[in-house]
C-alpha cells in the first residue's frame, strides 16, 4: 500500500469562494418623482445574492476489486506510469448562482399597519450547476491524477456529470403587519 497516495485534500476543500449580497432600496428614487409617480416608486427593495465557488475534490474509484482485498468500492484506478491515483484527486465543477428578492412595502392609514409583497427568484439566470460526477473510472488508466468532470461526457461514462442543482425557482409571498 502506498501511504503517500492516502494523503489528500479534504472533500470539503474549496479553494475559492466569493459571495456578494446587498440591499437596494428605492427611497432615493421616490424623492426625484412627484405625485402618483412618487407612490409608484416608493417602498421597493431589491436584495441580490451572487455566489461563485471553484470545484471541490472528489475521490476516483476503480469500480472493481483491483487489489484483491474483497472491497471493490474502495479501490482507486492507476496511472499510466503504474502508480496509484491519490485520494480526492478529481476536481468537481465550479458553481455560479444569482438569487434575488424584490419586495414592496405598502403602508395603511391605520397606525402601524403595513403589507409587504415579495417575489423571490433562486438561480435567476437558470444556469446549470452540476453537483455530481461519475467517479467510477473502471479499468481506465489515467494520464494524470488531477482530472475534471465534463458536461460533454454522458452521465453513465467515467467523469460525466450525474446530477445538478435545481433550475430556476420562483416564490411569491406576502406579510401583513398590524
Amino acid at each position: 500500500m502506498d501511504l503517500r497516495s492516502e494523503r489528500s485534500l479534504s472533500a470539503l476543500d474549496e479553494r475559492h469562494r466569493l459571495v456578494v449580497s446587498g440591499i437596494l432600496e428605492s427611497a432615493g428614487l421616490s424623492r426625484l418623482s412627484s405625485g402618483a409617480a412618487q407612490n409608484l416608486f416608493a417602498g421597493w427593495t431589491l436584495s441580490p445574492i451572487i455566489t461563485w465557488s471553484s470545484g471541490r475534490p472528489f475521490n476516483l474509484l476503480a469500480g472493481y476489486d483491483a487489489n484483491g482485498d474483497s472491497h471493490a468500492d474502495t479501490d482507486r484506478p492507476t496511472l499510466v506510469n503504474g502508480g496509484p491515483v491519490g485520494r480526492n484527486t478529481g476536481i468537481g465543477p465550479s458553481f455560479m448562482n444569482v438569487d434575488a428578492r424584490l419586495s414592496r412595502k405598502l403602508q395603511f392609514k391605520e397606525k402601524g399597519s403595513s403589507m409587504e409583497l415579495m417575489i423571490e427568484a433562486f438561480n435567476v439566470f437558470n444556469k446549470v450547476n452540476y453537483s455530481g460526477v461519475n467517479s467510477v473510472t473502471g479499468a481506465m488508466r489515467l494520464e494524470s491524477s488531477r482530472v475534471r468532470g465534463s458536461s460533454r461526457i454522458a452521465p453513465n461514462q467515467p467523469l460525466g456529470f450525474t446530477a445538478s442543482f435545481p433550475a430556476r425557482q420562483l416564490q411569491i409571498g406576502g406579510r401583513f403587519r398590524f
